[in-house]
């Protein structure tokens, strides 16, 4: 075979290979590009219980009003920013879930040897606003409790987000006992409403739908009051379209933060 003969042969070896190069090169382009867009609607509802506080990206959507609707009870339901009175003191933020359950569950020295606070080591009147407060709320969605503390105040879950809230039920009633009841068991379903957004949102949404936004609210929402809830049929039904839309955009919501 002379040279050129050669050089012809190499030529139409390569063009083939150069065609399936370029080609793989835009099929994984567009892939990247799916995979992106994919990931842009995942955050949407996701960003607000795992990132600093702030709106989050507009969701496309049929509806422009069922969209600006549901953005409006997100940010009702999810909490942002530092607690008041105890943020600060235990270095915590609704912006930083998963860092803070870690720092929340571990004063909860009940489940965990190393923990700093104890039922034992509440006086009586303590200890028995911490119990009907551990039988208000419940860590439903993970470990499928109905109550965080049984009647001798030990613990009823040994999952880490219920830890977390008896964890700061007991720092606050040791620290602010002056807070009330109904204050620290708010501050617990916040929490629990960051550890389990999707859930909530989802509560939140159905409360709306049955004509029931005064009880968006954090203790409605989280606590046993209303566990289980579902709307009625005629509500559900006069939802229409615009619940639809919703259900596919609290489906991109994260249904827990941490660990179980």
């Amino acid at each position: 075979m002379n040279e050129h003969e050669h050089e012809k042969k190499a030529n139409d070896f390569s063009l083939p290979v150069y065609a399936a190069l370029a080609l793989l090169v835009v099929v994984m382009a567009f892939n990247q590009y799916q995979i992106s867009t994919l990931s842009n609607q995942i955050m949407l509802y996701s960003a607000p219980a795992l990132s600093a506080g702030g709106s989050a990206a507009q969701q496309p959507s049929s509806s422009a009003g069922s969209a600006v609707n549901l953005q409006a009870i997100v940010d009702r339901v999810i909490p942002t920013g530092v607690p008041d009175v105890y943020g600060s003191e235990l270095g915590v933020s609704y912006d930083k879930p998963v860092e803070s359950l870690t720092v929340l569950g571990k004063l909860d020295g009940d489940l965990y040897p190393t923990g700093t606070l104890k039922f034992s080591m509440l006086d009586a009147d303590a200890q028995k606003r911490y119990v009907a407060m551990g039988k208000m709320i419940a860590c439903e969605y993970c470990c499928g409790a109905t109550e965080l503390v049984f009647s001798n105040g030990q613990p009823a879950c040994g999952c880490q987000h219920s830890a977390a809230m008896r964890g700061l039920a007991m720092y606050l009633l040791s620290k602010h006992p002056d807070m009330s009841d109904a204050k620290i068991l708010e501050e617990m379903a916040k929490w629990k409403i960051l550890f389990f957004p999707k859930q909530h949102i989802s509560k939140a949404v159905s409360f709306s739908s049955s004509g029931m936004d005064s009880n968006i609210n954090p203790t409605d929402l989280a606590s046993n009051e209303f566990r289980g809830f579902k709307p009625s049929q005629a509500s559900s039904a006069s939802s229409g379209a615009s619940s639809a839309s919703s259900a596919g955009a609290i489906a991109n919501a994260p249904d827990m933060v941490g660990g179980c």
